[in-house]
């Protein structure tokens, strides 16, 4: 199962290499990464996710990238 999804990985862009590499860089550099948010914060996320319209299903997003 490894390898077919490290092939997978392989057949990325490299601008979308380059953006993943980023991305997680940013996590790792965040000093907020792994604390627990407030009931507030959680809140306003959900009400925030809710009136997205911009969504992309990650099944969409999997399919263009990894196929």
């Amino acid at each position: 199962m490894m390898a077919s999804t490290r092939a997978k990985i392989l057949k990325l862009t490299p601008e979308v290499k380059v953006f993943l590499t980023q991305a997680i860089a940013d996590v790792l550099r965040d000093p907020d990464f792994g604390l627990e948010l407030s009931e507030t914060a959680k809140r306003r996320l959900r009400q925030a996710r809710r009136r997205s319209s911009n969504d992309i299903p990650l099944e969409l997003v999997k399919r263009k990238y990894l196929t």
